[in-house]
């Protein structure tokens, strides 16, 4: 009987150890390689937006998954802040390197520029400030007599209409009484500065046929909806030696529609 129950008695451990799981290899843990950024804003950020930012982990075994316990920093809070969310808001024109880190000094960059917004429809007036004669004197005498008349003479409405794709912005200028310019280029700086090239065309103003060529174009839009700045305009006569070169300052220029961005 003894015998029997330690011949039991050892089938029946036999049997529990065959129920236990063998030995295993360790399973390879994943370990995070870097970090990406992205935000939703097609590569086009203007002043005065918020954009949020997502930070991806990227991990050893090929896969993602969103990043945890971020520190969020710009390199240029003047240009773009970012908060402890990721959210960013523009400041100003300019570029600045969003940063994500993640524990263990995992981290990665995004580096963004931020645009003034010029798209759109733009309405306001425009002031004569100054008028410089070139070649006959026939002009120093318009100048003259131009300058000391009536301000409100000098004063007068303007209308724009303009595209943008990030740095590049063209359209129309529409000086009133169906006086159109096309822009040929444009395309904004760094600092945010608009420069827009136009071709010369030629007005009837009062009878006469007059040739018109905008020698320089800075406008700025550092307020979101507001154009500030002016151009720089030839007026001059087929027959006539020289020009009248007259500085256009803005006065109120606001966007009443935008194209979009």
């Amino acid at each position: 009987m003894m015998i029997r129950g330690a011949l039991v008695a050892g089938l029946l451990l036999a049997a529990a150890c065959d129920t236990q799981d063998g030995p295993t290899e360790p399973s390879e843990m994943t370990t995070p390689l870097g970090v990406s950024l992205t935000h939703a804003a097609d590569g086009t950020i203007f002043i005065g937006a918020e954009v949020q930012f997502q930070a991806t982990v990227n991990l050893s075994d090929g896969s993602t998954e969103a990043a945890a316990d971020v520190t969020w920093r710009s390199d240029a809070p003047a240009v773009a802040t970012v908060s402890s969310e990721g959210l960013v808001t523009a400041v100003a024109a300019g570029q600045a390197t969003i940063s994500a880190e993640i524990a263990g000094g995992r981290g990665g960059l995004l580096r963004i520029r931020v645009y003034p917004e010029f798209q759109g429809s733009w309405t306001g007036r425009g002031l004569a400030a100054d008028c410089t004669p070139t070649g006959d004197s026939l002009w120093s005498t318009l100048c003259a007599g131009f300058l000391h008349g009536d301000p409100e003479a000098r004063r007068g409405e303007a209308m724009f209409e303009l595209t943008q794709a990030e740095a590049e912005v063209g359209g129309v200028v529409d000086l009133g009484e169906e006086r159109r310019l096309e822009t040929t280029s444009g395309e904004v700086s760094i600092d945010g500065t608009l420069r827009l090239t136009f071709e010369g065309t030629t007005f009837s103003i009062e009878g006469a046929q007059v040739n018109v060529e905008v020698l320089s174009w800075e406008t700025r839009a550092d307020t979101p909806g507001r154009m500030t700045g002016g151009f720089r305009v030839a007026y001059s006569w087929p027959l006539l030696p020289g020009a009248a070169v007259v500085d256009v300052v803005f006065e109120e220029v606001t966007r009443t529609t935008s194209t979009g961005g």
